[in-house]
């Protein structure tokens, strides 16, 4: 794996044709993984909410009038972050299928079954997030898998 050129070290090494290809294609990299964030809904969600900061000291510190683009601002990020919730339900969706679920769901039992994490016939709950943290998953995904398929009693 090539190593990560930093400005200082670009500069000692200018006249390498080697190194200032890396560098370049190490800054056109960068600079595409900003454009793709921008343009994410996160990237937009998070440059309205600064434009909403700037605006609110604005307000306050000059009296300025900026409520209705405020509030345009508000509606504009609270339909952003209902979309990207809506694509977390699909993203959630399409990993927990019913197969998917009901192997979890075995596992689950299986590891409560065996006592897997109990300590002194009781159940730790650091074993239990340490164990979901090894699975990659937790009870409480399990849980809404559940209630999404209609499997929870």
């Amino acid at each position: 794996m090539a190593r990560w050129i930093t400005d200082d070290y670009y500069q000692d090494h200018i006249d390498d044709p080697a190194v200032r290809e890396q560098y370049d294609a190490q800054r056109r990299e960068a600079a595409r993984e900003a454009r793709e964030h921008r343009e994410s809904v996160e990237g937009q969600i998070e440059q309205a909410r600064r434009r909403i900061d700037s605006l609110t000291c604005l307000r306050r510190e000059a009296g300025a009038d900026v409520e209705a683009e405020i509030t345009g601002l508000r509606e504009q990020v609270a339909q952003l972050e209902a979309q990207q919730q809506a694509e977390c339900e699909v993203q959630f969706a399409a990993e927990w299928t019913l197969e998917v679920t009901t192997r979890r769901r075995e596992t689950w039992n299986a590891m409560i079954a065996s006592g897997g994490c109990a300590v002194n016939g009781k159940l730790h709950f650091g074993q239990v997030r340490n164990w979901e943290r090894r699975q990659g998953w937790c009870c409480e995904d399990l849980r809404r898998a559940l209630k999404l398929h209609g499997l929870l009693k």
